[in-house]
């Protein structure tokens, strides 16, 4: 199988793609954003006894479409073996010049340190400046060589894959 985590879409081999469409939908009413949409969890059991826990927010899209766009297929996914050696790449490297990504994951505790390959100049509330559907609220600060991250909206963890951008020293104007 391919696990591709750049992608809001699923991929899911064509005998079971309907299936697995049906027993995900649900009647948003008179929502416009069915990531909202109160949604049954899709569990994924990967080899090595891991498993993937997606929710409505990470399978499910806003609607309307924009005109053109289509999200569907009539075969599902199909593979060959020279496709899948060839796209082995799954992640592409973040590229802003005088800026690093920083990727905090998920945090079972209120607060989370990492330690960047790079130093960083991050304003207090940089993990706040997210393209997400999530509203937690972050504080970020630098103990010694570590950027981290405490969650100040409610007490406790965060189950989004927290990913923002600081820049590097030389980029902050004194």
């Amino acid at each position: 199988g391919v696990v591709d985590t750049g992608t809001s879409h699923l991929g899911v081999p064509g005998p079971y793609d309907k299936e697995l469409a049906n027993m995900l939908k649900v009647d948003a009413g008179d929502l416009l954003d069915c990531r909202l949409a109160k949604s049954p969890k899709l569990e994924i059991d990967l080899d090595g006894g891991k498993t993937i826990e997606l929710f409505a927010s990470s399978y499910m899209r806003r609607l309307p479409l924009r005109e053109g766009v289509s999200v569907s297929s009539e075969k599902g996914v199909t593979l060959d073996d020279k496709d899948t050696k060839k796209n082995a790449k799954t992640e592409v490297p973040f590229e802003r010049p005088g800026y690093v990504q920083l990727k905090f994951g998920s945090s079972s505790t209120e607060m989370k340190c990492i330690r960047p390959k790079d130093p960083v100049q991050c304003l207090p509330e940089a993990a706040n400046r997210r393209d997400d559907i999530y509203g937690d609220k972050f504080h970020v600060h630098v103990q010694g060589e570590n950027v981290c991250v405490n969650r100040t909206d409610i007490p406790g963890g965060w189950g989004m894959d927290l990913t923002f951008h600081c820049p590097e020293p030389w980029v902050v104007e004194k």
